[in-house]
Order: structure tokens, then C-alpha cells, then sequence
């Protein structure tokens, strides 16, 4: 039995890609058809286009409806993959052409067909009309979504992605590996607290749309803001970390600070240890300041600045300038995050 996969292994960067590019495919191929289809019609492109498919019969005189008999098996668990995952359903069944008996019908889902829009634009070469175009229409259908929940999360986004379509922004490397992150852990709905991490992380992870991030932020309405800073200054402050050469009593004072600020949504309450002081200790700091630290949110995975791919990279750790001591790059962050680990994978 194959292993199973997850939307995030499908938008991910995995070591096992040969697993997953037939499951691609057919939702790349699907995300461009509205209306159903069945397994033959799926099967035939597939022969025609799977790469391993192609390279397999090349040359063969076998029948294509014999080839497509070998591969059925195969194929069904892939698309048993995709019916768990919500991603492909059936859609009713209809007469077979040969025998009238009953077949089954599919459809891409309303994720699956973003899904697929989204792999598209992820495998479409930088600047093309087919890339911009499937982005697009992955941006549509999720604005949709956006549009029929109010919190402020989806509207800071809905508002977020008409300004990178005004600053044609859509063929942009890094802002198709954002919609997938924002994407992959998508189960008929979006995981509400993962998608506003992901926002939170977008000016430190993909520098080419920080401006775009503060300019949407700052021209929420003031409640929307509000509420908007005060989830990201509650999901900060529930990542808090008491691993690093941390005790109990600075714990405790710790959880006193964030107490007295607790009704303060522009301000986070942190902890830190200094490498100089060698003391670990409290304190709060301006969310907009610590939004836009470089290092916050380091990734075990992230995307190399010269290639644009997702590639290895040493774990880094954030550091300030000590409030004790006043020296300089001394003072570590707690905790760091390692956001695209956790969210893409």
C-alpha cells in the first residue's frame, strides 16, 4: 500500500516527488474542465501525458485501451487519494457505453479545482500568460471563499490580493509559494489560526511584497485592525517557548507582563536570554516592530534569494539589542519560529 499524502505534500517541496506527479496532474488537468468527467476520459489523457506512461509504451503497438487497463489499478488509488483529501468527488454515476452498466462520475471539489490552479502556476515558467492567468483564477476562487467570512484574516487578504493584481504581482515567484502555503492545509476550510500566520510572516518571507502587506494593514478599517493585530499578538504569545535556558520564576514573570498588557493589541510580550548578561528575562515590544524583524520567523526550508527555490538553510535565530546591558545583537528572541517547516510540510 502506497503512502498517504496530504495537500501539503501536493504544494510542498517533497523528496518523493514521483509519488505525487500523477495525483498532480490530474488535478492540473481537472482545474481546467468545469464540468465532469470519467475515469476513461481521465485515463486516456493520462496515458497520452504521464510521463512515465509515455516513456513506458513508447514504441509499443499495444492498444491504448489495453495500456489503460494496466494502469487502472494505479491510477484509482491515486484518485482515491484525491477523493479523501476533498480535493476530486463523485458526482453521480452514468451508463457505460459498452456494457450500460453504471460508472461512476467525477468532479473536481471547489479545493481541488484551486489546488490545481495553483500547481499550474507553480510548473508555468515566470512571466507567461498561462501563469498569471492560473493564478489568477486560483486568487478568484479563494477571494471568493474570503468573501463569505468576515473575521479579519480573510478580509485583510481579500484586500491584500486585489493590490497584488493591481501591482501585477500574480507571475511573482514568491507570491504563488505564498497561496501555497496559505493552501496546504486547506480541508473544505481554511485553518483560520495557520492562514493568519502565514500573513503574519509575509513581509520577513517574501521581501518583494512587504510593502504591499503594510499598505493593505494600514488601510484596514480601525476595528479591522485592531482585531487583525490582536490575533497576531495572541498567536505570538501562545508559540512562547520556556525551553531556552529558561527557569520557572522568569516563566512566572513572564506570564505577569503579558497579563498587564494583555488588552494591548500593538504590543507583544516576549522573552529573551542574553549572551552578554547571561540572563533571561521578559519584555514587550511594538508588533509592527517585531513583525518586520529579519530573523523571527527563520525557516528550516525557505526560498534562496538567487534561484527562487525552495532549498535547505541553516537554522537562524533572531537577536536585538539587550534592554539590560545596551549592547548590541546580544539579546536572543524567545521562542523562533520555523514557520514554512510547519505549514508546508
Amino acid at each position: 500500500m502506497h503512502e498517504l499524502i496530504t495537500i501539503g505534500n501536493l504544494l510542498g517541496s517533497d523528496k518523493n516527488e514521483a509519488d505525487l506527479a500523477l495525483p498532480r496532474e490530474i488535478l492540473m488537468w481537472g482545474s481546467d474542465k468545469s464540468d465532469e468527467f470519467r475515469f476513461t476520459e481521465l485515463g486516456n489523457w493520462l496515458i497520452e501525458n504521464h510521463r512515465p506512461f509515455k516513456d513506458e509504451f513508447a514504441g509499443s503497438h499495444t492498444r491504448r485501451s489495453y495500456r489503460l487497463h494496466s494502469k487502472r489499478s494505479y491510477i484509482k488509488s491515486r484518485m482515491e487519494d484525491l477523493v479523501r483529501l476533498g480535493l476530486i468527488q463523485k458526482h453521480g454515476t452514468a451508463k457505460a457505453e459498452k456494457n450500460r452498466s453504471d460508472i461512476p462520475i467525477y468532479k473536481l471539489t471547489f479545493g481541488g479545482v484551486i489546488v490545481g490552479a495553483i500547481l499550474v502556476a507553480s510548473k508555468t515558467s515566470q512571466a507567461s500568460s498561462t501563469q498569471n492567468s492560473a493564478t489568477a483564477r486560483a486568487v478568484l476562487l479563494i477571494s471568493a471563499y474570503l468573501k463569505l467570512n468576515k473575521v479579519s484574516t480573510f478580509l485583510f487578504l481579500s484586500n491584500f490580493f486585489a493590490k497584488c493584481e493591481q501591482e501585477q504581482r500574480y507571475g511573482d515567484y514568491g507570491f504563488i509559494h505564498l497561496l501555497r502555503v496559505l493552501f496546504s492545509h486547506f480541508t473544505g476550510e481554511f485553518n483560520l489560526r495557520q492562514a493568519r500566520i502565514a500573513v503574519m510572516c509575509i513581509p520577513t518571507l517574501y521581501e518583494d511584497l512587504e510593502d504591499i502587506f503594510f499598505q493593505t494593514l494600514n488601510e484596514l478599517d480601525e476595528q479591522t485592525r485592531k482585531l487583525l493585530l490582536l490575533q497576531f499578538k495572541m498567536d505570538v504569545e501562545a508559540d512562547y517557548s520556556y525551553k531556552y535556558q529558561m527557569d520557572i520564576e522568569i516563566a512566572k514573570e513572564w506570564e505577569i507582563m503579558r497579563f498587564e498588557n494583555i488588552q494591548n493589541y500593538s504590543k507583544v510580550t516576549l522573552s529573551g536570554y542574553c549572551q552578554e548578561c547571561k540572563l533571561s528575562y521578559p519584555f514587550v515590544m511594538d508588533i509592527f516592530s517585531f513583525i518586520r524583524l529579519p530573523d523571527i520567523f527563520a525557516v528550516e526550508h525557505g526560498i534562496d534569494p538567487d534561484t527562487q527555490q525552495i532549498e535547505e538553510s541553516t537554522a537562524v535565530v533572531q537577536k536585538i539589542d539587550c534592554f539590560r546591558c545596551g549592547k548590541k545583537n546580544c539579546l536572543v528572541i524567545i521562542p523562533n519560529w520555523y514557520t514554512v517547516t510547519k505549514y508546508i510540510q
